[in-house]
């Protein structure tokens, strides 16, 4: 997953012929810090490698402080990096690109060295540090850097996994709303598909005719063996609130959404009721007496 932020920044950099010679990438996941690596190097070398571990070319150096903990990045090692990549290219107009993932398990003794190198660049050569803890780092290296921050959140990263899961982008981005647990998701597929979500809304339609429809099938859940289902529907049912007051971009999934909305129904009043319970389920409360209480209080909201 590729962080918008450095996409532009490397983009930018190189249309306007303005490299930095030592980036570092501060990243709060470093399960994707392949794939913006992977971007850096096929841009500045105008490559097109798929994965960072088929790199095999001499002017690309990778080391990773977390697989060298044993030498912790020693000085030694960092030179041993450096000679080799003295002798990578045979012409001095090729770039060569230097990665250390992870610098903040270098040593100190590591860093200076790391440093003084920085301070004098070869003119075609690229560092490209990363790190999980910025703070951790000598000010000097960070002062000589660019630094580019990859925050990727949370919800972006879950997205990302439900569409490798062959869910479709714009069912991912709603199944999201409605939980944000990848392995609920992916373990009631029976509930989380649209045709399941769409006869829900449709019959809290229905139930602006008849109000006690909703309450009868939440009642009918309201046991044992389908406690997870009358939780996914409350949750559901939550989710559908929230766009009584939020932008509706859901509307060319969900059918009849815009129709619902509007309907005159205390909203905000049923999300809260729906918030409380969640909140209180653990609590050591009869479960099956506080869905049937929260039934009622739901009935209570339609106007």
């Amino acid at each position: 997953m590729l962080a918008n932020n450095l996409t532009k920044i490397i983009d930018n950099s190189i249309q306007s012929s303005k490299i930095s010679h030592c980036y570092l990438l501060d990243i709060n996941n470093n399960e994707y810090l392949d794939d913006n690596l992977l971007y850096m190097i096929n841009s500045f070398l105008n490559t097109n490698f798929k994965n960072v571990d088929e790199i095999t070319i001499p002017n690309v150096i990778i080391a990773d402080g977390i697989k060298e903990a044993d030498k912790n990045l020693s000085k030694s090692n960092i030179i041993e990096i450096f000679e080799k990549s003295s002798f990578s290219s045979t012409n001095a107009a090729d770039k060569q690109i230097i990665i250390f993932k992870n610098i903040e398990h270098a040593s100190n003794v590591a860093l200076n060295s790391l440093l003084k190198t920085i301070e004098e660049p070869y003119s075609n050569t690229i560092f490209i540090l990363t790190t999980t803890n910025q703070k951790s780092l000598l000010p000097t290296i960070k002062s000589r850097a660019f630094i580019i921050k990859i925050n990727i959140n949370k919800k972006t990263i879950s997205i990302d996994k439900l569409i490798k899961n062959n869910i479709e982008e714009n069912e991912a981005k709603l199944y999201i709303e409605i939980t944000d647990s990848i392995q609920k998701i992916l373990q009631n597929r029976h509930l989380f598909n649209l045709e399941k979500i769409n006869q829900f809304i449709s019959l809290c339609l229905d139930s602006f005719k008849n109000k006690y429809l909703l309450g009868m099938f939440l009642a009918t859940l309201n046991k044992k063996d389908t406690h997870n289902e009358v939780d996914f529907y409350l949750k559901l049912f939550q989710f559908l609130c929230t766009l009584s007051w939020t932008n509706n971009s859901y509307n060319q999934i969900l059918n009849k959404i815009d129709t619902l909305i509007k309907k005159n129904f205390k909203f905000a009043d049923a999300f809260t009721l729906i918030n409380e319970y969640f909140a209180k389920k653990n609590d050591n409360t009869n479960v099956f007496l506080a869905i049937q209480s929260l039934i009622v209080q739901i009935l209570e909201c339609y106007e």
